[in-house]
């Protein structure tokens, strides 16, 4: 039959100030009332898991021959990182997981239990509905010394660390204690594994309520930040809506972003302009006038006569004949320095005159210094400057 003990509330992973708190209360039986509620334990296999039991709720001890075990020695930091060696230790298909008991500083004991199998016997038995969780022989009995008797009359045994089923003609039975007498040694917690761990496509009850209560967590955050964001979002637009009408702004966003940036550009440009013409100025181009040609002074006739040339005709240039020469038009008065400046919205165009090659080829290299972007254009004594 199904041996019952009732534990303390069974929690992983142990802890090991937890484990001699349940120890020490062993000795002080008033300091039990202190701890969680109870939850039973049963031992069983094959044989046992179908008779009925009246408890509501249980943790099930597995036998040995429901898992498989090896003892190894890994550099590894915890429990949880050893059991990952468990497939590379095992050669077993897919369908089994693994999970790790720390025996000493570096070697473990891995487990490996089919979880479908487990899943399909604890379902099929009698007092499936009342496991809520599973424990392995292993981690309960590995610190006995001595056999412990089980109720199909074979032992529970240490081989080399592991816990192991072995009929009594192989083994000394002096001194081996009774299952209840052996799980009287071990009140304080012991690692376990929820039954939904071994459910790999059925949905329980309880996964189904914790699934429930997550939605139902999510749904009420997303509304709530819904009606929060819709709250900001009109607290935005009134703001924007006092703005607008305190400083007499146009209505809609796009046209206050094309005016202001319509502004910034020309603010851009007036502000580059203004630098081009500072460097030119402080280029300190000088101007000078320069002295006229002599024109050719007309002989005049002894009887001073002006005769117009024959043939002219009206719309040609005036030319007279005074005494037998020509009198010439005066001509135009010359001078070095800037001659026009002209900017087209994009660029500044100088035109300048200098008759000294010299002074031109120093102009031109200040230019070149001064502007990242200019082209000089030389003609005579002309030259052309475009600044863009």
């Amino acid at each position: 039959m199904l041996n019952l003990f009732k534990l303390g509330s069974l929690q992983s992973p142990l802890a090991s100030l937890k484990e001699r708190f349940y120890r020490f209360s062993n000795t002080y039986p008033f300091l039990q009332r202190f701890l969680p509620p109870i939850t039973p334990m049963l031992y069983g296999d094959d044989e046992t898991l179908n008779h009925l039991s009246t408890l509501n709720e249980a943790v099930l001890i597995l036998p040995p021959s429901d898992y498989w075990a090896i003892k190894t020695t890994l550099n590894v930091k915890n429990e949880k990182d050893a059991a990952k060696y468990g497939p590379a230790l095992f050669d077993l298909d897919n369908g089994y997981s693994y999970d790790a008991q720390r025996i000493d500083t570096d070697t473990f004991v891995i487990i490996a239990y089919n979880r479908s199998e487990l899943s399909s016997k604890i379902a099929s038995s009698a007092i499936g509905k009342i496991i809520e969780k599973i424990t392995f022989a292993q981690w309960v009995f590995s610190h006995e010394s001595v056999p412990v008797l089980l109720p199909n009359g074979k032992y529970l045994t240490l081989l080399d660390g592991i816990v192991i089923e072995m009929d009594p003609v192989y083994l000394d039975t002096n001194g081996a204690i009774g299952l209840n007498e052996a799980l009287l040694h071990h009140r304080y917690p012991v690692k376990t594994v929820t039954i939904d761990v071994l459910s790999e496509t059925n949905l329980t009850p309880k996964t189904l309520k914790t699934t429930l209560a997550i939605a139902l967590i999510l749904l009420v955050n997303i509304v709530s930040n819904g009606i929060i964001n819709y709250q900001e979002q009109i607290r935005v637009e009134e703001n924007i809506q006092t703005v607008l009408d305190e400083f007499k702004l146009p209505e809609t966003s796009i046209e206050r972003e094309a005016m202001v940036a319509t502004l910034r550009k020309k603010e851009e440009k007036q502000l580059q302009l203004r630098r081009r013409f500072l460097k030119i100025s402080d280029m300190q181009i000088e101007a000078r006038n320069l002295p006229s040609p002599a024109s050719a002074t007309p002989s005049a006739s002894a009887g001073g006569d002006v005769v117009l040339i024959p043939g002219s005709k009206p719309g040609d240039p005036n030319r007279l004949l005074v005494g037998n020469g020509s009198l010439n038009p005066p001509a135009a008065v010359h001078s070095d320095g800037i001659q026009e400046i002209t900017y087209d919205g994009n660029g500044i165009l100088l035109v300048m005159n200098f008759t000294d090659s010299q002074t031109r080829q120093n102009l031109k290299n200040e230019f070149l210094k001064r502007f990242k972007k200019v082209q000089l254009t030389e003609r005579d004594s002309r030259m052309e400057a475009r600044i863009k």
